[in-house]
């Protein structure tokens, strides 16, 4: 940032900090006159400023949520109940970890899948129980992107650890990220002051213009909550056509000297649809500094059959803690992984040497119908194969039927 002003001179503006024997803590007021006084790259300055802090201080957490989805007409506003969910989300750094639980729709006892999901920066591991699967074994996954779920779940956005974009890309974002990655000659970036409910808040707007479509986005920061993020808006405009997306804190909380949203409303639409989805989070519970790495883990038990993108390869696990490798198929790329056969196919460990003992092989493909996705290629293998069968005994019968017609007319008179 091009801006003559330090991070400690941005902050002594701003804030007044008052210490006392009897608070160990600082307690900041904003600083309404001083805020005024900043210049525009200043003041983007300063709202970055309070974001990394609260990155910082939301670093290691662990939080629980429930979560209700409803759809509303958009002309009657009559509320139709969908569904209901259930996170249970830890962040430690750059570790990710949740876990999911989705109810049924219409049914908030019903379970109809949970997962597990993590990210450690580089890869993410996933994690369906064996019940869900409608198999004997878990289904396990390693890939080298980051699960949506994480951005997905909106009350992160209010934490600024994940934003939700409109274009889904493989790299998540937390909102500083997003905000210090914008490129200034496509994004206009303002910051000015807001009064929301009766509160001082900071307000950041994000406009970008291409052709005839507009995206906009805005985040206010509560400056009486130590300028937690209290609302984020975003909308897409092109002619008649648009889409918006509110997410904002109706209630907060303060856990352990920290202030934290414990309920969320969020509410999306579009001018296709006839209805807007709206989903309210209510936090249960909220932990802080409790965490090792370890809690961030996605654990494969025995019998678990781990599909790993990242080393290209496929195994089970084994009870007495190997691993049985697995053919692997990329449908995409057609071709087919192949592990080594009998004992060498069972390994102690899986490290990067393990794709080395694999062995790839183009697809048979049948065109067009494989490129359609009709048929797989072991379905495709086992048609060819059944056809190749029924021909051969089609030829045999064949030629059977020519040898019984030479044989002599007079032949059977000469048997006893």
């Amino acid at each position: 940032m091009a801006s003559s002003l330090n991070f400690s001179q941005l902050i002594r503006l701003v804030v007044v900090i008052t210490i006392s024997a009897e608070i160990a803590s600082a307690n900041p007021t904003f600083d309404r006159a001083a805020f005024l006084q900043l210049s525009a790259q200043q003041k983007e300055d300063i709202v970055l400023a309070f974001l990394a802090d609260r990155d910082r201080i939301l670093d290691n957490i662990d939080y629980k949520l429930h979560a209700t989805t409803i759809n509303i007409d958009v002309e009657t506003r009559a509320r139709r109940y969908l569904h209901d969910d259930e996170f249970v989300f830890r962040r430690k750094g750059s570790q990710l970890w949740t876990h999911v639980i989705n109810y049924n729709w219409g049914d908030p006892k019903s379970v109809r899948v949970e997962y597990t999901t993590s990210w450690d920066g580089r890869a993410g591991k996933g994690l369906v129980p064996a019940s869900y699967m409608h198999s004997s074994n878990a289904q396990g996954s390693i890939l080298s992107r980051e699960n949506i779920t994480f951005s997905e779940t909106q009350f992160n956005q209010l934490l600024g650890i994940r934003i939700r974009l409109p274009i889904r890309t493989p790299d998540q974002s937390s909102v500083i990220d997003w905000l210090r990655a914008l490129p200034r000659s496509a994004y206009k970036v303002s910051v000015d002051l807001s009064s929301e409910n009766g509160d001082e808040c900071v307000k950041t707007s994000v406009d970008s213009q291409v052709r005839n479509s507009s995206n906009h986005w805005e985040f206010v920061q509560d400056g009486n909550r130590d300028f937690a993020i209290a609302r984020f808006n975003y909308s897409y405009k092109s002619g008649a056509t648009y889409i918006k997306n509110t997410v904002e804190a109706k209630h907060f909380q303060r856990v352990s000297g920290i202030w934290v949203p414990d309920d969320v409303l969020t509410l999306v639409g579009n001018s296709a649809a006839k209805e807007e989805t709206e989903t309210s989070y209510k936090l249960l519970s909220f932990d802080v500094g409790h965490l090792s790495p370890e809690d961030l883990d996605v654990r494969f038990s025995p019998g678990t059959r781990v599909v790993d993108r990242v080393r290209t390869i496929a195994y089970t696990v084994l009870p007495n803690g190997q691993y049985r490798l697995e053919p692997l198929a990329e449908k995409s790329a057609g071709v087919l992984h192949m592990p080594p056969h009998g004992e060498l196919r069972t390994v102690p460990s899986i490290d990067e040497s393990t794709k080395r003992q694999y062995v790839t092989t183009g697809l048979l493909t049948v065109a067009p119908s494989y490129a359609k996705g009709k048929w797989t290629n072991l379905r495709t293998i086992a048609l060819i194969c059944a056809n190749l069968i029924v021909a051969g005994l089609i030829f045999l019968l064949w030629k059977k039927g020519r040898v019984i017609r030479a044989v002599p007319s007079n032949q059977e008179d000469r048997s006893p």
